[in-house]
């Protein structure tokens, strides 16, 4: 819930006092995917910062990742790239980040991906 409501500082706290940060809902939603489909950048930055896991999946087959592209959010989409989010992962419909952000024609994400995808390959990692 400190996830949902934006508030860092006990995000913070209940991750010092033992709170599994990537503890998951019913729905296999974990705090990070929670905070990233409210829009709450800063949360998503704290949780990543207490190592979430970024490629986890609810499910749906949704990750951080997708579930960003999903809500048009561009700077929780830079926060999980920077962590190392896996843009090949797939959904359980077999969509990936990069096909979602194109259905919705989400420019700046779109580049954002292709970047990220294209950095990757110079390295030989794809």
């Amino acid at each position: 819930q400190a996830a949902a409501l934006n508030n860092t500082t006990v995000v913070s706290l209940l991750i010092n006092k033992g709170l599994s940060v990537n503890a998951s809902t019913t729905d296999g939603n974990t705090p990070l995917m929670i905070a990233i489909s409210r829009g709450h950048s800063k949360t998503v930055s704290v949780l990543i910062s207490e190592s979430a896991e970024v490629n986890s999946k609810n499910n749906v087959g949704n990750t951080p990742l997708i579930l960003a592209v999903l809500d048009g959010n561009t700077e929780s989409v830079k926060l999980l790239l920077d962590a190392g989010a896996d843009i090949s992962i797939r959904n359980n419909k077999r969509e990936q980040a990069i096909e979602l952000a194109k259905q919705v024609n989400n420019k700046s994400i779109i580049e954002l991906l292709e970047k990220h995808k294209n950095s990757k390959k110079i390295f030989g990692i794809f």
